[in-house]
């Protein structure tokens, strides 16, 4: 009789429709909720496990890197040694070697007579007599050939001309030759 009833009851029809709709709902925000919780549960399980590998990658990196520093430190010890041995050996020591060889290179480069010949030699075209003259005179310069302002004595003056003059012709003479 209440189905009956139900069919010719459109108020206790619609009070049955919403009830079935309030379950309905009820059990799919539950089901909602479940989902939810789960895919919380997921995403704080991956941010555990992703930091617990952070920090085991951080920890090899961290063990790799003291083992690189311990290396370090025992080559440098190392090389230490074997530099003060070296010193002892041959009784000078390398800051001494590097100012003498310093020394040398300086004296060599202004001392040099083929510097002059490096000059022209490094040169792709050929020198015009104006400026091998310029290159010339600024060498005899730089050299202290040319005597100061303030020299008198004209046998020094002479001599380094002649001496700057020999020079400039060994160079032209290479250069054309």
């Amino acid at each position: 009789m209440n189905s009956f009833m139900t069919v010719w009851n459109p108020l206790a029809q619609m009070e049955e429709e919403k009830r079935d709709h309030d379950a309905k709902m009820k059990k799919m925000e539950t089901e909602m909720e479940q989902v939810f919780e789960m895919k919380v549960r997921e995403k704080k399980q991956k941010l555990k496990d992703s930091e617990a590998d952070l920090q085991r990658r951080h920890d090899q990196m961290r063990k790799s890197l003291s083992q690189q520093i311990a290396e370090l430190e025992e080559r440098q010890e190392t090389f230490e040694k074997e530099k003060k041995q070296w010193e002892q050996l041959n009784n000078i020591t390398l800051e001494e070697m590097r100012r003498r060889s310093l020394e040398a290179n300086s004296k060599d480069f202004f001392d040099s007579p083929s510097s002059d010949e490096t000059l022209l030699s490094e040169s792709s075209s050929l020198f015009d007599s104006d400026k091998l003259m310029n290159t010339f005179s600024y060498k005899k310069q730089l050299y202290g050939l040319y005597p100061p302002d303030s020299y008198t004595d004209q046998a020094a003056a002479t001599a380094s001309d002649d001496v700057a003059n020999m020079q400039i012709d060994g160079v032209m003479r290479s250069a054309r030759g």
